[in-house]
């Protein structure tokens, strides 16, 4: 396996969990957005602003087929990255994805509380808020599980066929050892 990629909604925990399940296989990590934004030298919330969610879509998807050739890399990625273009049938046919399944309360309180740090949020109030992020699981939550794996706090499971089982089963031990993403 050469790369993980970090699928979920907005405030799943999605760069944090990726980061320590890089450490924990000895592999790079990358933060698509951060790599977006220092490539772009512009914020994620400007892009918005300045291009709107589809311009910044096409961005995000030309960084992320970028990734290509990277090898032992887990990458987190946009939490909308998954629903747009062919990104999530690209992901799962480029490496391993794993779904970071948050219940919607918790989404809802963390993006509340960060909401300056989100473009979707930015301007919403705690209503809004919780009602754009139950349209966009709505809307995304068809594509997260076609993950390889989907990650809650109760458990690991497979969601669909792959190659190599003992790969799964490696990355659910290393992911029952360190997960704590809520």
């Amino acid at each position: 396996m050469t790369k993980i990629f970090v699928v979920g909604m907005p405030a799943s925990g999605k760069t944090t969990f990726g980061a320590k399940l890089a450490k924990a296989l000895n592999y790079s990590f990358v933060d698509l957005d951060k790599l977006i934004e220092e490539n772009e030298n512009k914020s994620i919330a400007k892009m918005f602003e300045d291009i709107g969610e589809l311009g910044f879509r096409e961005i995000e998807r030309f960084y992320l087929q970028g990734l290509k050739d990277l090898q032992h890399a887990v990458i987190s990625t946009g939490g909308g990255s998954v629903a747009f273009l062919d990104n999530m049938e690209w992901m799962n046919s480029n490496g391993l994805t794993i779904y970071l399944e948050v219940d919607i309360a918790t989404l809802i309180q963390r993006n509340t509380v960060n909401r300056r740090f989100r473009p979707l949020f930015a301007d919403s109030s705690n209503e809004e808020i919780e009602e754009k992020m139950y349209f966009l699981m709505e809307k995304r939550v068809q594509f997260y599980e076609l993950s390889t794996l989907v990650v809650n706090k109760q458990s690991v499971k497979t969601t669909n066929n792959i190659s190599d089982n003992q790969q799964v089963n490696e990355v659910k031990e290393i992911i029952n050892q360190i997960v704590d993403f809520r």
